[in-house]
């Protein structure tokens, strides 16, 4: 159960992310796109193997996909910096940077949602709740525990 509601989050930012990319196509695009769909990509991969792990059982896969979240969050850090100073240089753009800042803040935190998924096949598998303790990776998980 813990688990749907974090697919449901997901397709809350996916209608986001709609909404955003209808009222983009309206504009002219600022610059070439690459951080946003890579994002994605990224994003979309931790969930499809978080759920994959929850499926076929796999905690050792869902701690992979954990590891992997700060690699997003890093890459909408970049967007949002350089955004703003396109917000700075010219005004006019404000509204595109805006929807663009907020598309990058769903799709990080549809990896947000996928790394919870993973956390919760960890402690689905293996009965160890790793969300606050340290124990993220597989290389930190004392296998005396």
């Amino acid at each position: 159960m813990k688990i749907s509601q974090n697919l449901e989050r997901v397709g809350d930012s996916a209608v986001t992310i709609a909404r955003r990319a209808i009222d983009l196509n309206t504009e002219q695009q600022l610059k070439a796109y690459i951080d946003l769909p890579r994002m994605a990509t990224m994003a979309l991969e931790m969930l499809r193997d978080a759920i994959s792990a929850f499926i076929a059982r796999e905690p050792e896969k869902a701690r992979a996909v954990i590891r992997r979240d700060t690699e997003v969050d890093n890459l909408n850090r970049q967007l949002h910096r350089e955004l703003s100073s396109f917000m700075v240089e010219r005004p006019a753009n404000i509204t595109r940077c805006l929807n663009l800042m907020v598309i990058s803040k769903c799709l990080e935190r549809i990896a947000d949602h996928a790394t919870n998924i993973a956390e919760d096949v960890v402690y689905l598998y293996e009965a160890v709740d790793i969300r606050h303790s340290g124990q993220k990776t597989l290389e930190d998980k004392d296998p005396g525990s």
